[in-house]
């Protein structure tokens, strides 16, 4: 059985010192909610700001490939979308220092402005508690927001399809390589930690759906973990205040983002999400047509590569609990056969 990792240990005060140097002196900090891979704190600097410092491990044992140089990512995430017009910069913290000298602590880290509003999935699950949970209409006009938010969010583009950290070396000229690469990697990280996975039926569902990932040509900025807990929502009105955690960011179909933001899905996309990234401006395909036929087919694929992440993840990492474990097997499964019994392109 594996041992899950304990969280990284929290950062202590001469080192929030020393990373906030540049922009003040912290007067006061509190360690938030996660950290498995990265010690994230909320601290007040003498001048009354408020900003948010997070701080990766230097051990990259229990990461998965893609995982690797995140903190940097996350860094050039957050620079893209304050330098992009148009790009939701209201929602996105902005960049105030990265350290990567490793000399205040072993590790990468960032300095970042604190966005108001606490995540969406605690909202949804203490109203869940209460035996008030948020209504049909309040989760729909949420999910609108946070389409409208990725139609803007992908304004921004790159140079490179894939995960952009060289550490993770997932950066690829082309979408169909990159996806290749990201396949083949996770099947790697499940090889290295243990995990039965159906190897070949991945292999073949990737290369066959070649022709369908081809169709995209511009790498456009993918947050690529946009779930309820990196959605951040003012809790009286449940209006979207914040989009966090863009440390998995990566270039490519804005498809996937859509499909992340349902990570647990197994089908289309929420008509919320649809309809709110369409208003934006968002591109997607009309129902019925051989574009939206295409659209499917990549669905099916970013849908079997992110549920592959998830029950692969499990290895280095432990279940959260053995329903999410036994939901993702089940998925896994679903997309699996889905995938053998008809045609992955068009």
């Amino acid at each position: 059985m594996t041992t899950p990792p304990q969280p990284t240990p929290a950062l202590t005060d001469a080192q929030l010192a020393a990373l906030c140097a540049p922009l003040g002196r912290p007067v006061s900090s509190e360690r938030l909610a996660g950290g498995l891979f990265a010690a994230v704190h909320a601290v007040t600097l003498d001048d009354g700001r408020r900003v948010v410092v997070k701080a990766g491990t230097a051990d990259a044992s229990r990461l998965l490939a893609y995982e690797r140089g995140i903190i940097g990512t996350e860094a050039a995430f957050l620079r893209l979308v304050h330098a992009t017009p148009g790009a939701p910069s209201d929602l996105v913290p902005a960049l105030l220092h990265e350290d990567r000298s490793r000399t205040a602590f072993p590790g990468d880290a960032v300095v970042m402005s604190a966005v108001p509003g606490v995540p969406w999935f605690r909202v949804a699950t203490d109203a869940e508690r209460a035996g008030t949970p948020l209504d049909a209409a309040t989760t729909a006009r949420v999910q609108r927001e946070v389409g409208a938010a990725l139609a803007r969010l992908h304004r921004a583009t790159g140079t490179a399809f894939g995960y952009p950290a060289p550490e993770a070396g997932l950066a690829r000229t082309t979408w169909p390589d990159a996806f290749a690469a990201m396949i083949e990697a996770v099947l790697d990280d499940a090889a290295r930690w243990g995990i039965e996975v159906p190897s070949f039926a991945v292999r073949e569902a990737a290369v066959r759906g070649e022709p369908a990932l081809a169709r995209i040509t511009t790498p456009r900025l993918v947050h690529g973990d946009l779930w309820a807990g990196n959605v951040l929502v003012d809790p009286a009105t449940c209006t979207v205040t914040g989009l966090i955690d863009g440390e998995r960011a990566l270039f490519g179909d804005p498809l996937f983002d859509l499909m992340a933001a349902d990570p647990f899905g197994t089908g289309g996309i929420p008509a919320p999400l649809v309809e709110g990234y369409r208003a934006a401006g968002g591109d997607l395909a009309e129902p019925r047509t051989p574009a939206a036929e295409d659209e499917a087919a990549r669905l099916r694929l970013y849908r079997l590569y992110l549920h592959l992440v998830m029950h692969v993840e499990q290895g280095p990492r432990g279940p959260a609990s053995p329903e999410h474990h036994d939901r993702i097997a089940q998925n896994l499964e679903t997309l699996v056969g889905r995938l053998a019994t008809r045609p992955v392109a068009v």
